[in-house]
C-alpha cells in the first residue's frame, strides 16, 4: 500500500520569473509523534538561467540521492515557463518541450500568473508498506 512522499524535489516560480529548488523531506515535527509535515531540508533560490536551474536539480537530485525523471521535468518545467524549458531542453541536449507557443506564452505573463501553478514536485522517493 503506498502511504506517500518521504522524499521530493520541489521547484516555484515568481511572478518575476526566478526559480527556486526546494530539496524536502516529510517528516515527524519535532516532540510531536504521529503529526508529521514538510521540512526544507536545502533551497537554492533567485535562480534566473536555465544553466542555473538544472545546475540547482542536479544538486537536490544529489543531496536527497533520489533519482528524477528527466523526462517528466523537462515538460513540467515547460509547464511553469516555457521558454525557460526550452532553454534547459536546449542546454541538455534533449527535444525542446511541444507546446502551443503563444498560448503558454499568454498564459505565462507575469501580470497572469497564479501561486498554484507555479509550483510542481518534480520527483521523490516514496514509501509502500
Amino acid at each position: 500500500m503506498y502511504s506517500g512522499w518521504t522524499d521530493a524535489v520541489v521547484v516555484t516560480r515568481s511572478n518575476r520569473r526566478s526559480f527556486a529548488v526546494y530539496c524536502r523531506k516529510y517528516d515527524d515535527v519535532s516532540g510531536t509523534p504521529g503529526r508529521r509535515r514538510w521540512l526544507t531540508l536545502d533551497a537554492t533560490q533567485d535562480l534566473r538561467t536555465a544553466q542555473a536551474l538544472h545546475a540547482a536539480l542536479v544538486e537536490a537530485e544529489n543531496f536527497l540521492d533520489i533519482p528524477l525523471d528527466w523526462e517528466f521535468v523537462k515538460e513540467n518545467v515547460a509547464e511553469l515557463d516555457w521558454v525557460t524549458g526550452a532553454a534547459l531542453a536546449k542546454e541538455t541536449s534533449w527535444d525542446v518541450p511541444t507546446a502551443s507557443l503563444l498560448a503558454k506564452l499568454l498564459s505565462q505573463g507575469a501580470a497572469q500568473a497564479r501561486q498554484n501553478q507555479n509550483v510542481i514536485r518534480l520527483g521523490g522517493r516514496a514509501v509502500f508498506h
